[in-house]
């Protein structure tokens, strides 16, 4: 092989940092946004949003759940694809069941229940859906995840950490905003009055007709 005279630029997110934490965050939340978006449109027969976010097409249980995944995977040094489902399997579940609770104990909704499903756990997970997280999770690992690995490391080394930390403070807005609507949300579903002026501006910019539009398998716990 020729040396060609330049020397390699240093990947900004080589190895397992937190620009690659956070463009993983963002490959994988867009990845479940548009399976789930696909998946309904194939059983339903017409669109039906997923996004987890209020602005982008962002599912950010999928994001969560692939860094859990991938560092558990490279911490145990799992190749083979049978462990891969095991772990995805597992790990999957747990990581289901615990935002399910978590989104029903903040906010007092559920986006998905199982209860009408065999073999279900208070109708948070359920067998099926389970062993999907596990091929499902298992198949992105193994090629999926390689691939966008091989992408996010190929973004040239200063432009990587401006659009790294853009992307990172749109997404903590973007998580900050879509909460807080939410739960003023459930405040007005309560009865409960704006006390100050961001009560009131997310009353007039996020209206429950315009939420049920980015949420609409959202239900709120009466």
């Amino acid at each position: 092989m020729k040396y060609s005279g330049k020397k390699q630029e240093k990947s900004f997110a080589s190895g397992m940092n937190f620009y690659k934490l956070v463009w993983i965050f963002v490959f994988f939340s867009i990845y479940g946004y548009v399976f789930e978006t696909t998946a309904n449109l194939i059983e339903y027969g017409y669109f039906y949003n997923r996004q987890g976010l209020i602005y982008g097409p962002f599912s950010q249980v999928y994001g969560m759940g692939a860094i859990f995944l991938i560092l558990c995977a490279e911490k145990l040094k799992m190749k083979k694809f049978v462990h891969l489902f095991l772990l995805c399997f597992l790990v999957g579940t747990i990581f289901e069941y615990v935002a399910s609770f978590l989104q029903e104990s903040v906010f007092g909704a559920t986006s998905w229940d199982y209860k009408a499903m065999p073999f279900n756990i208070n109708g948070r997970v359920n067998l099926l859906f389970s062993l999907a997280w596990g091929l499902g999770g298992a198949v992105a690992l193994k090629w999926l995840y390689p691939v966008t690995n091989r992408l996010i490391e190929s973004f040239p080394y200063k432009k990587g950490i401006i659009l790294t930390w853009l992307i990172f403070s749109f997404l903590c807005y973007d998580i900050f905003i879509s909460a807080a609507a939410v739960k003023r949300q459930q405040e007005r579903l309560m009865a409960i009055a704006p006390t100050n002026s961001f009560e009131m501006y997310l009353d007039k910019k996020y209206p429950d007709s315009y939420l049920e539009k980015i949420y609409p398998g959202m239900v709120f716990k009466k």
